[in-house]
């Protein structure tokens, strides 16, 4: 799309606005938006950004994982004959494991609220099964260009640490790094909100790259695994 140079400040907003509706190219690293039959990136702040949404691109492009496998699609959750339905099927040909919220089955308690034990909303897609060195990659639109705090909601069995990157989408050079630490909730399925864990200032609006990086383990517990990530909540400081 070419835009005549004669407006200066009117077509960059125009683009911006306009962006959801035409391709976008692929990122830096090569990435694309995920898109399916229910979302269609990229993600857009401020507001939330699901994790279960990283990019489109294969492993060590859009993602990283310890072992390669997705243990929530086609694994935790069956797929065959009447299973085969989208939360079950889910990404099941990523190496990153993706998985959903779901209420009480048989013993099982479900997915809570740590603070409260009360249920956590059922069928939100999430990112899970992290150990140190898990990544993954996100598309983002900016719409207001600024400071920002982030919100998380999570869960970890053992507590630990993230790094969040926020590159520019097409060009290196441009990186705004932070880091977050993340107490235990005491379960892989007790959930929390983690409200202004980490700060990110001075975005550019545009086109974005989010990666976030598990680098942390406090206490090992059931193996080496942080927990899983629903969502971050960027929120505008101006």
């Amino acid at each position: 799309m070419t835009i005549s140079s004669r407006s200066s400040a009117r077509p960059f907003f125009l683009v911006l606005a306009l962006l959801p509706l035409f391709a976008v190219p692929q990122s830096l690293y090569g990435t694309l938006p995920f898109a399916d039959e229910k979302i269609q990136g990229p993600q857009t702040i401020p507001g939330k950004v699901w994790l279960a949404y990283f990019d489109q691109g294969g492993p060590d492009v859009s993602y990283h994982s310890y072992d390669g496998k997705n243990h929530g699609s086609c694994e935790l959750n069956p797929c065959t004959g009447t299973n085969a339905i989208y939360k079950n099927v889910f990404r099941k040909d990523e190496g990153a494991s993706t998985s959903y919220t779901k209420p009480p089955n048989g013993g099982w308690t479900g997915d809570r609220f740590s603070a409260n034990n009360s249920q956590v909303p059922v069928d939100q897609m999430y990112w899970g099964w992290n150990a140190i060195g898990n990544w993954v990659r996100l598309s983002l639109l900016v719409k207001k260009g600024g400071n920002y705090t982030l919100s998380l909601f999570g869960s970890s069995n053992s507590g630990g640490a993230l790094t969040l990157t926020v590159d520019d989408y097409l060009q290196k050079g441009k990186a705004v790094t932070t880091t977050a630490t993340i107490p235990a909730t005491d379960g892989y399925h007790q959930w929390a909100l983690f409200p202004d864990i980490a700060v990110l200032p001075s975005l550019p609006p545009g086109l974005a790259l989010l990666a976030v990086n598990v680098t942390g383990i406090y206490a090992y517990k059931e193996g080496s695994q942080f927990g899983n990530l629903l969502w971050f909540d960027f929120h505008w400081k101006g």
